[in-house]
Order: structure tokens, then C-alpha cells, then sequence
């Protein structure tokens, strides 16, 4: 049993999307623990920036579809949210237009300094740019 945990790691107890789900929640301790687990079991770091990415694009798009005066249903079948439906929706709500461009472009900064190696190259460089933005946007 010891062996196949350490070949299959934890990697499949833990959803990648229960990073951007600590995020959405605001939850800096558990956002950082989720996004240690996931580097230490082998996450790729730019896989991570574009889940984030790709989930802040879609409460961008959220607001506006609402802003527009789409139903849920329209707003879910447009964005393609799933699971919590409702509470994605209430963090749209609540979220500001310029908070969200705000937090896609610091995604966009920690993604080009990872491929860039700004800030630190290698696996720590990029791990040091993922921490700080989990940071940052849990705030």
C-alpha cells in the first residue's frame, strides 16, 4: 500500500478546481495549503495560472452576462459553471468590475513572469509567483 501511495500521490484526492474554489471563497490559508499539495504532487505551475485564469474570466463574464440582464439559467449555460451554481453567481454579484480586471491582469503578470523567469527560474521561481498571487487574490 505504502508504494502505491507514493506512485499515486494525492494528486486524486484533491480537485485542481478547489484552488480557484478557496480563491472565489477568499480563503488565503486554505487556498495556499491546496496550491502546496497540488505543486508538491506535480502540478504544472502554468496549468495552475490558466485554471485561475480561466475561472476569473468566467465571473468577468458572469457580471456582465448579469449586468446585460441575462437569467441564471443563460448566465450558466453561457459561462459553463458548474457545481455551485449559486454561489458562483452571489461572488459575480458581489464582485467589482474593476476588481476582476484588476485580478486578471495580476494573473496575466505571475504568468509571464513564470515563462519569463522573472522573479526566480525553475520550480521555486515559479512557485514563489503562484504563492504570492494566491496572496494576493484571496485578499
Amino acid at each position: 500500500m505504502e508504494m502505491v501511495d507514493a506512485l499515486v500521490g494525492r494528486s486524486r484526492e484533491l480537485s485542481n478546481f478547489e484552488l480557484t474554489d478557496h480563491l472565489i471563497a477568499r480563503n488565503r490559508k486554505r487556498a495556499l495549503q491546496t496550491l502546496q499539495r497540488l505543486l508538491d504532487d506535480g502540478a504544472e505551475p502554468v496549468m495552475l495560472i490558466g485554471l485561475v485564469a480561466s475561472n476569473y474570466h468566467r465571473l468577468a463574464l458572469a457580471k456582465e452576462l448579469m449586468a446585460s440582464g441575462a437569467s441564471n439559467q443563460d448566465v450558466y449555460r453561457q459561462v459553463g459553471i458548474f457545481g455551485s451554481r449559486e454561489e458562483f453567481l452571489a461572488v459575480a454579484r458581489r464582485s467589482e468590475r474593476s476588481s476582476l480586471a484588476r485580478s486578471i491582469e495580476r494573473i496575466a503578470a505571475a504568468d509571464r513572469a513564470i515563462k519569463t523567469s522573472r522573479g526566480g527560474s525553475g520550480p521555486q521561481g515559479a512557485r514563489m509567483q503562484l504563492e504570492l498571487l494566491i496572496c494576493e487574490l484571496a485578499a
